[in-house]
């Protein structure tokens, strides 16, 4: 065990009176703070607390990096990216004429390449769409680097 460690659990047992945030807190002041999900898991095995659970560490999770909870059904919903060289990605759960599940994934600029892209996929697959997800946006990097630049201009072409 590492001596930052002993030392945190020698603080934990000093103060049993103190919370988790607090003890945490003390322990960065003092200098000997070790990474904070190794303390709390340190701190819930000497004070015999549970693990938290799975609606815990979900609301622990910032609301602006949190994934839609419901998902949207209409093409209307889905927003368009409006930044040039970005795109908006999303998840399509489908069912085929079959019956099989499926799960599909279209990456669109404007609202026109989504609906063409969700009636060749209906049209390739007979797919019968159950939910559509929005997942988010990308952005295309460059990818013409300063080297390449340079070498273009040492021959004599300009971009």
């Amino acid at each position: 065990m590492t001596e930052r460690k002993i030392k945190v659990i020698k603080l934990i047992y000093d103060n049993p009176g103190l919370t988790g945030n607090k003890l945490y807190k003390e322990a960065r002041s003092q200098g000997y703070g070790i990474k904070k999900s190794d303390f709390y898991q340190t701190l819930r095995t000497i004070r015999k607390l549970p693990e938290p659970t799975i609606e815990k560490k979900e609301k622990a999770v910032p609301i602006r990096y949190r994934k839609p909870t419901k998902p949207i059904i209409t093409i209307k919903d889905i927003p368009i990216p409006k930044k040039e060289g970005s795109y908006g990605i999303i998840l399509i759960e489908a069912e085929d004429d079959v019956g099989n599940e499926k799960e599909f994934w279209i990456k669109y600029d404007t609202r026109k390449s989504l609906k063409n892209q969700l009636d060749k996929l209906k049209k390739k697959y007979k797919a019968k769409v159950k939910q559509i997800s929005f997942e988010g946006f990308g952005k295309y990097t460059e990818f013409i680097d300063a080297e390449f630049t340079k070498l273009l201009k040492s021959v004599g072409i300009d971009l």
